[in-house]
């Protein structure tokens, strides 16, 4: 579908209501704004923001003040502009733009006004050129949209003002265009969209769209809530096929059991061609064992069942769509018939026959609609306000779209030129480049990696353990291949054929037998077997990378369209090699490594730099750049590289099978290429390409690593190697020793003979710290390019070292707060929006404050962006948008059992993430160089080692942050992260046991002999043993439980670990009786385990990944600060005014049933505000702004949160006829008191699950008595029976939501059955 939209503005002259408009904007195909009083010298300021050339504006010459137009296409939206026209009174804009084979008119139209007069020489320079026009070109299409500022039917205004010879004009013109008003077409009564000043007395439908006959079938009209004067009308019609617009299964067809059946009944048909004489009640899944697969080939069957599968699957879609097409074309055309018909006639039969036309479009229109719409209700209920890869890509829209325009290439005619290669021309030319990548290159081996690396490295480099050789060479099974197939995303895009991740997962029990055996007899046989290409054919589609310039040819990267079960056979593949990998590459590698990250290689740069510095010691950091590397790699190579690493010959046969006989296709702006057989490249998209490059990479990776003949960077006996990330290569040589550096960049070009990997000299850049001129220009001479600041993985590094904020934070500020805006809509909540917030936002600088440090202001900045993300609602202004804050700040960033949203904070978040180098803090982790620098570091400083640390307390981590905050701030940040993070898990979680007895922070500064502190050399020897924390002193039961009543004598302890000075154990007895002191309740409370770990060593082990335990450790020390307590200040003024008087336990547990709740978050978030107590009621009204204060459905009593709910006539009424209903279907004796209702408190409720169906029918109820405040007809009071119908519709939406997530529904049908007897609604 296209998607097209058109809206009065009322001007754009504010920055706040154009970023607003370009938000909106991003949307839509096309969007078409009127009244837009802009200046013509705004346009490129305009096109810079929109990020895209296709933007047009047609201004007012004279008074600038007025009028005013502006179209803005997507740029994901692919046309070619053929003309545009404008008006030299900012009254309207032509657009002829090609859409594949199909000229298209799209004309954007403000009429004028101010008199009739006005309003016709406007619409008579339309007429005009709009002929002209069409003399010139053939069009095929037309839409015609926006604000008219007249009508042509009494109906469609509320003033008897009306503009007779422009309306007659236009009358004209829709005759001679043949041109159709979709919403008089489509309804009865089209909905208004001007409204005077918000006034509902002062009305009329100006703003309207007119397409031609060709796009009326499957067009859709909605009206969008208003912000202005004007509503904004979309309209979405389908998009005209051209090229190749692949088949693909609509997922949602799945959903029904019709569409499930569908599926078994095709793969039984498949099946029982190959079974003789079935049984006829065997059911499906039971056929695949009566194959006989010595007789059938299992590839044979696989082949058959996909190809049958995917032809019906094809021809009852095809068959589907033809039809619905057909009959609402022909309906359609019986309309416009009849229509016209009465306006010839215009009696009464013409009008009766008219109307039943339109109404038999519309019943068509509503079936065809009801599945979308029932389908469209499920996704947003369960992802609308819910972290999915569609809020992810929302971020993303403004990004190079993937139809590629032009490129700007080498002229072969002239040199240093460029030129210029049409939309028409990149199909051959990207075909043909990207068809020569895949060819093979003859001259790649030559070298072998022994020759590459010489016999000793060749030696030394891990080969393939012997133990493991039987997990390798192991044939596939059904648990295996099932474990692939569940981790595939739903979501992923299917291969050429079109089946998609989801129907596998229907598919896989009936056919995982033959899935099991097609897989061994590919993989594992002895002799190849003959290949269907189906499973290895695979189409590449081009994505633009980020920050690139999107009319560079190597600005796209291939990402490979392939076959799930292809991609099945090969996650297993992967899976077995990834073991191997861990034990066979570099250390220093971090890409597609299970424990490692990529803040870990940045880092070892960041440091060496600050070392290189402080130190004043030359070094280079060479950042390599390979020429398509994915793409490029031998497959000789890959095999070659699988023997140099002792894979078993079973498996290396296996995987180069996959490898090997693949053949594809380009996609290319819709179009498709001819075959290319698969010679070399392991396929962006494959699940085995990362490790395959892992694996063809590592030779180069240990020649860099341990070569004697590389300059690597030292200080002292440390080494720093290269940090490898994948193909992102971060090279530390001396800088002294210019010979060597120009001799390994030779040698790494030299690697594209042992694998076709190419090293573009040209394409690398290099920092250079305390290097003499004479080093950097001979650097220079070879091609390279030195720079002030080099990107690492995202991370900007200035020469110095730092980590600047104006360079790596200030960027990120500016796009959260771009995208904050984006999210400035009324249809989604502040619950929604501070998930937006959290992973839309939160994610984008987490990356960067792993490795860097932010000050207040800019962790202010940050904080402000989430806010107003969380709270920002679309009531704009001029000047700004203006936004509500239902939730204090302290507490917004809370959990929801304390009234909070869970907001990001990126002040605890500043110490929270360092957690993660807490648990690199180990000796598994000594190889890499960050930890090497960090060693010596403290080495320097006489401070314990870092694994030591682990085993001290507080004052030790105090101490060596002190000592690092000069030449290592960043560390000296980690070690402060540590001391809180321990400090606060004891104190938290009562660990009186896991303190350390080193380093605590229990007595003074004073250093003696009797310290047990680092400085002090007497404790050294006994930190160094297994003696780490209090509850090694004391004895213990049978059980291992620690007796706190008796403590160990010195000789004991002395036995047990080494001997202890009389004035240490002194010392330790002193440290023993404060602890017991603090924790003497908790003591006396519990029995503790004795173990030798540390708090902070058992926090580490028990949450190996995220910072999820820290974060709850500084959130609640934040919690513990708040003087009013814990608990959100509403449920303390609501005991005051004696609305309830619940205790705060029960209070809290609302918050978290509501949370747990799969109701819309719309009428979660009334239910929240309840409990804030920031509801929007006539009290609060009259307390702002003055008035009556009385309820809107009685009209008899103050309109406060307890009355509007649970006292007035109609809550009272609604309330005694539900709490019938649910006795009637419960066992229990419910009573729906005020606590109830408002508070979710049902003290009598034993079962869990009946409660949690009580809580979720409240919330229903409560919104729809809410929402009745702002219904259109405010002079009639709403009925109980009214409540019902509505509290009923809900409950059925809600019912189909969960019956689609597999949950029990039985009870919310029966309250819904009851809920409909109670008010005879039989329908």
């Amino acid at each position: 579908m296209v998607k097209l939209m058109i809206n009065n503005v009322a001007g754009l002259n504010s920055q706040g209501k154009l970023t607003a408009a370009l938000t909106k904007a991003r949307s839509y195909d096309v969007i078409l704004y009127q009244e837009t009083k802009l200046r013509r010298r705004k346009l490129n300021e305009i096109r810079a923001k929109w990020g895209h050339p296709d933007v047009f504006m047609a201004s007012c010459q004279g008074d600038f003040s007025r009028r005013g137009v502006l179209t803005l296409f997507s740029p994901n939206f692919n046309v070619q502009h053929l003309e545009c026209i404008e008006d030299n009174e900012g009254q309207y804009l032509i657009n002829l733009v090609s859409h594949h084979t199909t000229n298209i008119m799209i004309v954007n139209f403000y009429g004028d006004p101010e008199s009739d007069h006005n309003a016709l020489q406007t619409l008579r320079r339309l007429e005009t050129a709009i002929n002209d026009l069409a003399q010139q070109y053939q069009i095929q299409e037309k839409i015609i949209g926006g604000d008219f500022n007249f009508v042509v039917d009494d109906n469609d205004t509320s003033s008897g003002t009306r503009r007779p010879n422009t309306e007659a004009l236009w009358q004209t013109m829709e005759a001679d265009l043949e041109i159709y008003d979709l919403a008089v077409l489509f309804t009865q009564i089209p909905e208004r969209t001007y409204f005077r000043h918000r006034m509902e007395w002062t009305n009329a439908r100006y703003d309207r769209f007119y397409t031609s006959h060709g796009l009326l079938t499957g067009a859709e009209l909605k009206i969008l809530p208003r912000v202005g004067d004007h509503a904004p009308v979309e309209l979405k019609v389908l998009e005209t096929e051209m090229g190749h617009k692949p088949w693909r299964i609509d997922d949602g067809t799945l959903d029904s059991t019709n569409g499930v059946e569908s599926v078994h009944a095709i793969i039984g048909e498949a099946l029982r061609e190959y079974v003789d004489d079935p049984e006829e009640e065997v059911d499906v899944v039971e056929l695949q064992h009566f194959i006989d697969f010595e007789m059938h080939r299992p590839l044979d069957v696989l082949t058959r069942v996909i190809t049958l599968l995917r032809n019906k699957l094809k021809e009852i879609t095809r068959t589907n769509q033809i039809a619905r097409r057909r009959k609402e074309k022909h309906l359609i055309d019986n309309l416009i018939h009849k229509r016209a018909q009465h306006t010839s006639l215009n009696t009464p039969e013409s009008l009766e026959e008219l109307e039943e036309a339109r109404t038999r479009l519309n019943l068509h229109q509503t079936q065809r609609a009801a599945t979308a719409a029932e389908n469209s209700f499920v996704r947003y209920a369960r992802a609308g306000e819910r972290v999915t890869n569609y809020h992810f890509s929302i971020q993303n829209r403004n990004r190079v779209a993937r139809t590629i325009r032009e490129l700007h290439v080498p002229d072969n005619n002239a040199v240093n030129q460029l030129r210029t290669i049409n939309s028409c021309e990149v199909v051959n030319f990207m075909s043909q480049k990207f068809g020569e990548i895949a060819r093979e290159d003859q001259t790649v081996g030559n070298t072998s990696i022994g020759q590459f690396l010489g016999q000793t490295l060749s030696d030394e480099a891990t080969k393939c353990p012997a133990h493991l050789t039987d997990m390798l060479d192991a044939e596939l099974t059904s648990e295996q291949l099932k474990n692939a197939v569940d981790k595939m995303k739903n979501k992923s895009c299917p291969g050429p054929l079109g089946l998609s991740n989801r129907l596998l997962k229907i598919m896989f029990p009936l056919i995982q037998e033959v899935l099991v055996k097609a897989g061994n007899a590919l993989l594992f046989s002895d002799a190849p077997p003959e290949i269907p290409r189906w499973l290895f054919h695979r189409t590449v589609v081009f994505i633009p990378k980020p920050g690139k310039s999107p009319t560079s040819e190597d600005s796209y990267r291939g990402l490979s369209m392939l076959e799930n079960i292809f991609k099945m056979y090969s996650t297993e593949m992967a899976s077995r090699m990834a073991r191997i990998l861990k034990l066979t590459q570099d250390p220093e590698q971090y890409g597609f490594t299970e424990g490692k990250s990529c803040m870990e290689p940045t880092r070892t740069i960041i440091d060496t730099i600050l070392h290189a510095n402080q130190n004043n010691q030359p070094l280079v950091v060479l950042s390599t750049d390979l020429y398509k590397a994915f793409d490029t790699i031998s497959l000789d190579h890959i095999e070659r590289s699988l023997d140099f690493f002792e894979f078993p010959a079973k498996y290396k046969n296996a995987f180069m099978r996959l490898a090997r006989n693949g053949t594809l296709q380009f996609e290319i702006n819709g179009h498709l290429s001819e075959d290319f057989h698969l010679n070399r490249g392991t396929g962006q998209g494959d699940p085995k390409s990362s490790f395959c490059f892992n694996m063809c990479v590592t030779p180069l990776n240990l020649y860099l690593s341990r070569s004697p003949e590389v300059p690597r960077y030292r200080t002292g006996e440390v080494e720093v190697g290269p940090a490898y990330f994948a193909d992102d290569n971060g090279c530390l040589f001396d800088g002294a020793n210019v010979q060597g550096i120009l001799r390994t960049v030779e040698k790494i070009v030299a690697y594209k003979d042992v694998s076709g990997l190419e090293l573009n000299p040209t394409k690398c850049e290099f920092l250079a710290v305390n290097c003499p001129q004479e080093t950097i220009d001979q650097l220079c001479r070879i091609g390279m390019k030195q720079v002030p600041r080099l990107k690492h993985l995202g991370v900007i590094i200035e020469q110095s070292g730092e980590v600047l904020e104006e360079h790596n934070f200030r960027p990120i500020i500016d796009k959260m707060e771009r995208i904050a805006r984006r999210f400035a809509t009324l249809t989604s909540t502040p619950l929604g929006r501070a998930l937006y917030a959290k992973f839309l936002l939160g994610s984008l600088y987490v990356h960067r404050l792993q490795n860097g440090l932010i000050g207040d202001q800019t962790m202010q900045h940050m904080t402000e962006a989430l806010l107003y993300m969380t709270w920002t609602r679309a009531r704009m202004t001029e000047d700004q948008l203006g936004y509500r804050v239902h939730v204090a700040k302290a507490r917004v960033i809370q959990p929801p059992s304390y009234g909070g949203l869970y907001l990001p904070s990126p002040g605890i978040q500043n110490t929270t993430l360092r957690i993660l180098w807490l648990r690199k803090f180990t000796e598994e982790y000594s190889s890499q160089g960050w930890f090497k620098l960090l060693t010596q570091e403290l080495e320097r400083l006489r401070r314990p080692s870092i694994t030591a640390h682990m085993r001290l307390g507080t004052k030790e981590w105090r101490k060596t942050a002190t000592k690092l905050t000069e030449r290592a701030p960043y560390w000296a940040n980690v070690f402060k992260a540590g001391e809180r993070i321990q400090e606060l898990t004891i104190k938290q979680n009562k660990l009186w046991h896991m303190i350390p007895i080193f380093g605590s922070s229990e007595g003074d500064d004073t250093v003696t002999m009797g310290s047990l502190e680092h400085d002090n050399p007497m404790a050294r020897p006994i930190m160094n043993s297994q003696l780490a924390v209090v509850g090694q002193l004391f004895k213990v039961n049978r059980v291992g439980q620690i007796i706190a009543s008796t403590l160990k004598t010195r000789d004991e302890v002395s036995q047990e670990f080494r001997g202890i000075d009389q004035t240490l154990w002194t010392s330790m007895v002193g440290l023993v009786n404060s602890v017991k002191r603090r924790f003497r309740l908790t003591i006396q409370a519990e029995a503790a385990i004795q173990t030798r770990e540390t708090a902070l060593v058992s926090l580490v082990r028990q949450y190996s990944k995220g910072c999820s335990a820290a974060n709850r450790l500084l959130l609640r020390a934040e919690r513990e600060q708040w003087p009013q307590g814990e608990v959100p200040p509403s449920h303390r003024t609501y005991l005051q005014d004696g609305v309830t008087q619940i205790d705060k336990n029960s209070f809290m547990k609302a918050f978290t049933s509501l949370y747990k709740s799969d109701l819309l978050p719309a009428v979660k978030w009334t239910s929240l505000q309840v409990l804030l107590r920031t509801l929007w009621t006539k009290v609060k009204e009259s307390r702002n702004r003055g008035g009556d204060d009385r309820c809107l459905n009685c009209e008899l009593k103050p309109e406060h949160t307890a009355h509007m709910l649970f006292q007035c006539n109609l809550a009272t009424g609604v309330l005694q006829k539900l709490a019938t209903c649910i006795n009637h279907v419960t066992d229990d004796d419910i009573d729906l008191t005020l606590d109830a209702v408002l508070f979710h408190h049902f003290p009598n409720c034993r079962d869990k699950q009946v409660k949690s169906t009580l809580i979720d029918v409240m919330m229903i109820t409560k919104h729809v008595l809410y929402r009745l405040r702002f219904r259109e007809n405010i002079d009639r009071h709403p009925t109980v029976k009214l409540v019902f119908i509505t509290v009923i519709l809900e409950l059925q939406k809600y019912i189909l939501l969960k019956t689609k997530n597999g949950d029990d529904t039985e009870m919310f049908k029966s309250i819904n059955l009851k809920l409909r007897q109670e008010i005879n609604w039989t329908t």
